[in-house]
C-alpha cells in the first residue's frame, strides 16, 4: 500500500484493512423468550477475546406503570446501580481479524422477567432489553374500544386472571383482569392515539409496543450522569450536586 501511495485503490485497502483490524461488539434479542427456550442472545464480535456481563433486574409492571410504555428500556442508565448478576466469559472460537456471530445462551438468567444486559469488552459497550415470558399478548383497538387477549403458551390455553394496564402511551388509563377466556375489554372516552397494554400473570409478562431488539456497541460514547442532593428545594436554596 505505501508503494501504491494515495490511490484510489491504496485508500481502498486501508479501509479494508482497518476494518478487520477494528474492535466490534453487536448484540440483539430478536424475540421475547419462554422458560422452555430460556433467554439468549445474539453476539457479534470481531477482535474480542473476553467479554464481561451484567444483568439488572427490570420490574416491567412498575416500568410501564410510571412511563406508560416499555420503550427505550435499554436506555435506562445502569452506571450509578450494582448489577443484580455479572460474570465474565471467554468469547469461542476467537481469532484475530474474524467476525465471530453467535446465539448465547443466559443460562444465570433462568425464569420468567425482564432484564437490562450489559455486555463489555476492553473497548466497547453494548446493551439489550432481554424478557423470558410464556405469557402472549394480542390487541386490537377501535376508536372506543380497546380487546386485549392473553395466551399461556406452555399449557397452550388462554391466560385467565391475568392482571391488565391500558395506556396512552404515557399515563394509565384503565386497569382489569382477563376472564376465563383470556380476553378484557376496555371501554374509552375518547379515543387513543398510541394504545399501549400490558399484561402480568405471575412472573409472566408481555406487552404492546416493546423494544425487544438491536443494541450496538463499537466503542464508548461519552456520557456523564448527575444528581442533586436532595428532590426539592425553597426558593434562594443552594443546590448541591455529584
Amino acid at each position: 500500500m505505501a508503494e501504491q501511495g494515495d490511490t484510489a485503490e491504496a485508500n481502498e485497502a486501508r479501509s479494508a484493512l482497518a476494518a478487520f483490524e477494528r474492535k466490534e461488539l453487536r448484540v440483539r434479542t430478536d424475540r421475547v423468550a419462554t422458560t422452555a427456550g430460556g433467554a439468549r442472545l445474539h453476539v457479534e464480535t470481531r477482535n474480542v477475546e473476553r467479554l464481561s456481563f451484567k444483568a439488572y433486574a427490570i420490574d416491567l409492571a412498575a416500568y410501564f406503570a410510571r412511563f406508560g410504555c416499555l420503550t427505550s428500556v435499554d436506555q435506562v442508565v445502569t452506571e450509578i446501580v450494582e448489577p443484580d448478576l455479572a460474570w465474565e466469559a471467554a468469547v469461542d472460537g476467537y481469532r484475530p481479524y474474524r467476525l465471530l456471530a453467535r446465539d448465547l445462551p443466559l443460562e444465570r438468567l433462568a425464569g420468567p422477567g425482564g432484564w437490562l444486559v450489559e455486555i463489555e469488552s476492553d473497548s466497547g459497550r453494548a446493551k439489550a432489553f432481554v424478557v423470558t415470558s410464556d405469557l402472549v399478548l394480542v390487541t386490537k383497538h377501535s376508536p372506543r374500544q380497546v380487546l386485549a387477549w392473553g395466551g399461556d403458551r406452555a399449557a397452550d390455553a388462554p391466560a385467565a386472571g391475568g392482571d391488565v394496564k391500558l395506556s396512552d402511551g404515557s399515563r394509565l388509563v384503565a386497569a382489569g383482569k382477563t376472564g376465563e377466556d383470556g380476553i378484557w375489554v376496555a371501554e374509552l372516552e375518547r379515543p387513543l392515539a398510541t394504545p399501549r397494554v400490558l399484561a402480568v400473570r405471575g412472573k409472566h409478562v408481555a406487552a404492546s409496543g416493546a423494544d425487544v431488539g438491536t443494541a450496538e456497541g463499537a466503542g464508548y460514547r461519552p456520557q456523564g450522569v448527575l444528581f442533586t442532593d436532595r428532590p426539592l428545594y425553597r426558593p434562594g436554596a443552594e443546590v448541591a450536586f455529584k
